[in-house]
């Protein structure tokens, strides 16, 4: 799992969030966990949301609006970098769901490349 969190670690700095940004953390670990385990994005509450806020010390309300924060603030300021690195579009609103899934399907399409941040 180590290995999946900081792929995505980077695949957010790419998409330029700041890894000092509270929220950076909750998502990556987030998108870990459903890397880890596909078919979590099922059930994103009870298996994601809540396995990560415990990690956190937050609640799973939080968590998952951190990474709808996060999913705003790359829909609005560098769609065209998340586009390319997911090969997905995302409407404004999709939801953390739908960014944590394309952002763990560009795990599977392209390896991330080691030492680029």
């Amino acid at each position: 799992m180590e290995e999946k969190y900081q792929q995505l670690c980077m695949m957010l700095r790419q998409l330029g969030v700041s890894s000092y940004d509270g929220r950076f953390s909750q998502t990556a670990y987030a998108g870990a966990l459903c890397a880890e385990q596909p078919d979590r994005l099922r059930s994103l509450i009870m298996r994601v949301y809540s396995e990560t806020a415990a990690r956190y010390g937050t609640s799973w309300m939080a968590v998952e609006m951190n990474i709808n924060a996060v999913s705003e603030m790359v829909q609005k300021e560098n769609r065209a970098g998340f586009e390319a690195l997911t090969g997905y579009s995302l409407c404004r609103g999709s939801g953390a769901g739908l960014f944590l899934a394309a952002l763990v399907s560009a795990l599977d399409r392209e390896p991330t490349p080691a030492g680029k941040e």
